[in-house]
């Protein structure tokens, strides 16, 4: 199997010795015949060595485990928590390719393409390429991205529903959104295959206009404020999906939030879920009439 998709602005090449089941959500993300930016490959094995280190992950509720083994941060993955382990992942950033060696028995684990993309670390992957993945939804109001950002529950999807309704605006993602800098230095908003509850993940990008993070208030309470520097930074840093062991996707993702809210405003914004919410985002930002 050889699989190609375009996430992001860059291209997600899979290459396995077997076939997967196909997913509606990721195929729509689909391209074929290009060179890619990083390289996922499968490759079985007969036997794994039990890891000999402790797992640094501190992640103690995860099917991954994480381990230093001869200068290499390896992950280990495991049937259920601390269950058998079936395949040992290797990342290498330095030729943008992840070495995945699996036993053949844990093929089950793999026979859904949405499965297969739980286990590679998207997260990891895309860090790599200079690209965040930001707990957020995203419109598209009149050729401008505005995110709303905040964990799950706080109203992201709401915002977005409302903005749908009351403003034409399009939703092109309900909860984790794809962020970078293009190669013309244009700052865009994705979407992407992962859209939580919400149900939206449309395959289009758009030129960050603001990041709201939503806050919860009274039930008459509305205000936005613009942040600065050091608060926009903690605010955008506490919305990320990263892995803490892995220094490298750190620096990286740290490096792209730091260029971003250079570039781009960041607000705290606490409104009710009404209609409010869009006229409040509108007056701030001139945008989405």
């Amino acid at each position: 199997m050889k699989k190609q998709y375009y996430i992001a602005g860059r291209i997600l090449e899979i290459f396995a010795d077997f076939e997967t089941g196909l997913s509606d959500k990721i195929e729509q993300f689909g391209t074929e015949g290009k060179t890619p930016d990083f390289t996922v490959c499968f490759e079985k094995i007969n036997h794994l060595l039990q890891p000999q280190t402790p797992d640094i992950s501190n992640d103690y509720d995860s099917k991954i485990s994480v381990h230093e083994e001869s200068d290499e941060t390896v992950q280990v993955f495991h049937e259920g928590l601390c269950g058998d382990m079936f395949a040992k992942a290797y990342l290498d950033y330095e030729n943008n390719r992840e070495i995945i060696r699996y036993l053949e028995r844990s093929l089950r684990q793999f026979q859904k393409m949405e499965q297969l993309f739980d286990w590679i670390g998207i997260d990891n992957i895309f860090a790599g390429l200079k690209t965040m993945i930001l707990h957020a939804a995203l419109i598209n109001a009149s050729g401008e991205g505005i995110l709303f950002m905040g964990p799950s529950g706080v109203g992201k999807s709401t915002r977005a529903d409302l903005w749908h309704r009351h403003a034409g605006a399009e939703i092109i993602n309900g909860d984790r959104t794809f962020v970078n800098r293009d190669s013309s230095g244009v700052w865009k908003a994705y979407g992407s295959p992962y859209a939580g509850s919400s149900g939206y993940y449309v395959n289009k990008d758009v030129p960050v206009k603001a990041i709201m993070s939503v806050k919860r208030g009274g039930e008459n309470e509305v205000s936005i404020k613009k942040l600065a520097f050091a608060q926009a930074f903690r605010e955008v840093y506490r919305n990320i999906t990263l892995h803490q062991w892995n220094d490298y996707a750190v620096k990286a993702v740290t490096s792209v939030i730091e260029e971003l809210i250079f570039d781009i405003p960041v607000y705290e914004m606490i409104c009710p879920p009404d209609i409010r919410a869009v006229e409040t985002v509108r007056k701030e930002l001139g945008t989405g009439r």
